[in-house]
């Protein structure tokens, strides 16, 4: 025997789906997005104070970020290549 909450959790379901769409819809969907197919473009979204005018990107999508390491040769022995040791420290990380 069905459960009668069943179609009304789907229905409830469905209604988060669509209003989730519409809030992370992208205002540029080609770039994301298969361009066969012709994609709506989005106009942003205004809610109460919530004014979103495009996707924002992460980190992995704007560019990544940038880490400068500087290796401390005080304390190789004289002598030493400086060069072989560094390429050894790149090896390791």
């Amino acid at each position: 025997m069905r459960n009668r909450a069943n179609p009304a959790v789907f229905a409830l379901i469905l209604i988060l789906t669509a209003v989730a769409v519409v809030i992370v819809w992208p205002s540029n969907p080609d770039r994301y997005l298969p361009d066969f197919i012709p994609w709506p473009k989005g106009h942003g979204l205004t809610i109460g104070g919530l004014d979103r005018e495009t996707m924002r990107l992460g980190l992995d999508l704007k560019g990544g970020s940038y880490i400068l390491l500087e290796g401390d040769t005080s304390a190789l022995p004289a002598g030493s290549n400086v060069n072989d040791a560094m390429k050894g420290v790149q090896n390791i990380i």
